[in-house]
């Protein structure tokens, strides 16, 4: 089989495979390789130092590993030794805005097979897997927003955030005539993004100078959580080929408005009837709703530790 999707490839023009992943940052990792190597990372795997994983997001130094900790951590003293980038072949397509340049997501594993426990694409999928044992089919929609900068990535070393260069100079809240002027920046990503294979329902300026919000087409959450990943990442590499930077940084700037990622949750049965609804129950919210809210109320202190991992997270 992967020698077929490597024919394939070549019969596109590809000659430059991505195979990527996904670090506890949201932060795009891999290597690139010739099309040759190809057959060879879809049939065994790449593998890739595991140092990523405790790097600072900054990559400017490593974070040690906690007294008492138990669980799986990558340390020098193991050397930092080798786990394998495992294709997932469902998430194949061609990068419009590279030449030649085809992606893969892979999922990450040590070379026994053993799933690396602290990779967001498999914990995700042992939630969908539990939420499926119980009988739920779970659906999820993602709304992002970010700034784009008239900076690079050397002048913001140089900059304080107050002295960001925005985009454009002040907010358009749904704004039409005043977004006109950021239109070709949000239409080559609205159209690289469809090309990409990801469904782009809406575009629209936001309240800060040159800050957007792009809807994405709910789907199930391991091919919403990939969408997501792969427009926020394609979304800064369009930027910087316009000599832009884009963020998605919860609050870049201690005035403007801070970005978000709003997730839209609901949950189906088997026969893909919203188990959320209930004509009968006061304001149609069903009971399985109420324990649903319940258990994010609950798991709040913990949802917040993955939801709001930085300062700047808390500042919005």
């Amino acid at each position: 089989m992967s020698d077929a999707v490597v024919e394939r490839l070549r019969e596109q023009g590809v000659d430059t495979l991505i195979v990527a992943g996904c670090d506890t940052y949201g932060m795009m990792r891999g290597k690139r390789l010739p099309i040759d190597q190809a057959a060879r990372a879809f049939g065994h795997g790449m593998a890739m130092c595991d140092v990523f994983w405790v790097m600072h997001i900054d990559e400017a130094d490593i974070v040690a590993r906690p007294e008492g900790h138990a669980g799986y951590f990558p340390t020098e003293k193991e050397g930092y030794p080798d786990i394998l980038a495992l294709p997932d072949l469902d998430t194949l397509r061609t990068v419009p805005w590279h030449e030649r340049t085809a992606l893969v997501l892979a999922d990450f594993a040590h070379p026994d097979g053993r799933p690396i426990p602290i990779a967001p694409r498999g914990v995700l999928r042992r939630v969908i897997d539990r939420a499926r044992e119980m009988g739920f089919e779970p659906r999820c929609g993602v709304e992002l927003e970010f700034y784009v900068l008239r900076e690079t990535y050397s002048s913001l070393l140089e900059r304080h955030s107050r002295d960001l260069s925005f985009s454009h100079e002040r907010p358009a809240t749904y704004g039409l005539v005043t977004a006109a002027a950021q239109e070709p920046v949000a239409r080559a990503i609205r159209e690289a993004m469809l090309e990409y294979g990801l469904t782009i329902e809406a575009c629209n300026m936001e309240n800060g100078p040159g800050q957007f919000e792009m809807n994405l087409r709910y789907a199930d959450p391991l091919a919403a959580a990939d969408a997501a990943f792969l427009f926020k990442a394609g979304v800064k590499e369009i930027a910087v080929q316009n000599d832009l930077v884009a963020t998605f940084m919860a609050k870049p700037h201690p005035v403007w408005s801070g970005n978000s990622c709003h997730f839209h949750l609901s949950l189906g049965d088997a026969d893909g009837r919203n188990v959320f609804f209930d004509e009968a129950a006061p304001r149609g919210i069903s009971q399985t709703m109420r324990h649903f809210i319940g258990g994010m109320q609950a798991t709040m202190r913990e949802l917040t530790a993955v939801h709001a991992p930085t300062v700047t997270s808390y500042r919005r």
